[in-house]
């Protein structure tokens, strides 16, 4: 688990060494952590990182489906991230999302 910040989301596609791909990429910071794992103790500001995630895994990574346009409203909002044991991001918890359904009436 880690709280950090989103500052960017990008959608990517295409093919790599002949294999389709699309995936989202959550750039994202978080403050030092000058007693992690960080090689140079004397770490100053933010950290910052890319977690992609496979476009077909978001619905289940984010616990329901959601759109790129909708996605991307929460650009400068906090999170947390959760990864299995491989370290690959199994769940993305908006720490502000009061979601509701729209009433499709």
């Amino acid at each position: 688990m880690s709280k950090v910040k989103v500052v960017g989301i990008a959608e990517t596609q295409g093919n790599f060494e002949g294999r389709p791909f699309h995936s989202v990429k959550f750039h994202i910071t978080e403050p030092f952590n000058p007693n992690g794992n960080t090689e140079n103790k004397k770490c100053y500001g933010m950290e910052t990182s890319i977690q992609s995630v496979k476009f077909d895994n978001l619905p289940f990574v984010l616990d329901r489906p959601m759109r790129m346009d909708e996605l991307v409203t929460y650009i400068g909002s906090e999170a947390e991230f959760f990864y299995d044991k491989n370290g690959v991001v199994s769940k993305i918890s908006f720490l502000a999302d009061d979601y509701k359904p729209v009433d499709k009436k």
